[in-house]
């Protein structure tokens, strides 16, 4: 019975999960998340030319950039009430053949994601340009969900006496506000989540398996062979897979070949790109070479007096929009409060903790959130050097959400006193719940000048 209730549980989080998805596919505007007309350029292209875009070619058409500039108007509109100027239309012409003559850069990002897009995009075509863009956003609502079942296993294998605290952690992520619009735009960044996540699931998976079969490393072998074509940052699972084939302790003849495999898929993508695009393809979100670069050691300097650590965290906990749509400063100060909260816990059993073995699962973990991150800096720092300023932004960290979130519930449970480990647990729950309330009425404020708006409200002013 309790398996039951349990289970039943975990479908309510992930059904709330799909309801929410759907009410800000809706709620949020067409083009109004980082790089959407892009990504759904992209997919077009793929569908309308049948090849790999290049950075060196066009690769928007005309038909978006104008629909992306419209739609600007329309939401002027909109918040000043001028609803009489807003004429009914289709959000973009597919059957636009014409590009953009510009050069784009996201043309040279890898194409895996764009191909698991593609399947929407046809299925898409016999209803309006405006459901197409539906679509697309639903297919990341499908990977948070397949996200959030990997928290979910991942949570029985790391609380591993307390099965609640698996629940707490699924519930906390799919609330998490970030979490929640990156999962309701058309973003790669949900690809790249489920793929980290799915890769350190089966890896933690076969690091307590006392033997270890040929098959079991056939998973990791494809997720570390097609991560960079996911995002090139993900090369980091290389790294990480040779140290879980290390563990298992195969043959060093088994050893070379488990670890040569998955090399190939990603060499023949880089040696392909480098034929089409030469070395441009390297400093792919690049925008700006030449004058403007800088040292190397000018980065740290320069990344604290412009109060990057602040946006990064800001970006990581909710920034909306094309970044430029934050929530209210007290809701960040409430998760800087939940994180204080969890690590107070850890300092309660710092004695104990110095005292035991570090886990290979920890260390398995920690090395591969640090080895995300470092990627991620090191391509900052790359951009920074070569256009003098910087890319990361928070939802870049976002794979690494469930593990944070480990640690600070893992912290807030280590207090002794009951009723203060209970109130703190509430009190995390409240905040994530406020947090996606916060959520829908920034965006509502922002987009449409009141706080509560009917999430559907665009669809009169669209063709369905």
């Amino acid at each position: 019975m309790k398996k039951i209730s349990s289970d039943t549980f975990l479908l309510l989080i992930l059904l709330i999960f799909i309801i929410k998805g759907i009410f800000f596919i809706f709620l949020v505007p067409p083009w109004e998340a980082p790089d959407e007309p892009g990504h759904v350029a992209y997919v077009e292209y793929l569908y309308k030319f049948k090849n790999l875009p290049s950075a060196l070619k066009p690769l928007i058409s005309l038909s978006i950039n104008r629909s992306f500039e419209e739609n600007k108007k329309i939401l002027k509109n909109i918040r000043t009430k001028k609803l009489n100027t807003i004429e009914k239309k289709d959000l973009w012409n597919r059957s636009d053949r014409r590009l953009d003559p510009a050069p784009v850069n996201l043309a040279s990002h890898p194409p895996l994601y764009y191909i698991y897009l593609l399947p929407f995009y046809i299925i898409s075509l016999p209803f309006s340009s405006y459901l197409t863009l539906v679509f697309l956003r639903f297919a990341s609502v499908i990977l948070g969900l397949w996200s959030l079942f990997i928290t979910f296993s991942l949570g029985k294998k790391l609380f591993k006496k307390n099965i609640n605290l698996s629940y707490l952690l699924v519930f906390l992520v799919s609330f998490q506000p970030m979490f929640s619009f990156t999962h309701a735009v058309v973003n790669s960044d949900a690809f790249v989540i489920f793929a980290f996540l799915y890769f350190l699931n089966n890896a933690l998976e076969i690091v307590k398996k006392k033997k270890v079969f040929h098959k079991d490393l056939f998973t990791l072998t494809l997720v570390a062979g097609f991560g960079p074509l996911m995002k090139p940052q993900l090369v980091i699972l290389f790294i990480v897979f040779g140290l879980v084939l290390r563990w298992v302790k195969v043959s060093r003849k088994k050893f070379f070949a488990f670890f040569s495999l998955p090399l190939v898929p990603t060499i023949i993508w880089f040696f392909y790109k480098y034929l089409m695009e030469g070395g441009r393809f390297i400093s792919y979100s690049v925008q700006v070479t030449g004058d403007t670069a800088r040292p190397i050691w000018m980065y740290p300097v320069e990344f604290i007096l412009q109060k990057q650590p602040a946006g990064i965290f800001m970006s990581f906990w909710g920034f909306f929009g094309w970044l430029n749509v934050p929530m209210p400063k007290w809701i960040y100060l409430l998760f800087l409060a939940v994180i204080v909260c969890g690590v107070g816990g850890w300092f309660t059993r710092v004695k104990k903790i110095r005292s035991q073995k570090i886990s290979k699962e920890n260390i398995l973990l920690f090395s591969a959130c640090f080895l995300y991150v470092l990627s991620i800096v090191v391509f900052d720092i790359q951009v920074f050097a070569l256009a003098h300023h910087f890319v990361i932004h928070g939802r870049y960290l976002a794979p690494i959400l469930p593990f944070l979130l480990v640690f600070i519930v893992q912290g807030i449970s280590f207090y002794s006193q009951q009723l203060f480990r209970n109130i703190l647990l509430t009190l995390t729950i409240a905040t994530f719940i406020l947090s996606s309330v916060v959520m829908y009425m920034t965006l509502s404020h922002y987009y449409y000048g009141i706080n509560f708006v009917d999430p559907f409200y665009l669809l009169k002013f669209y063709k369905l």
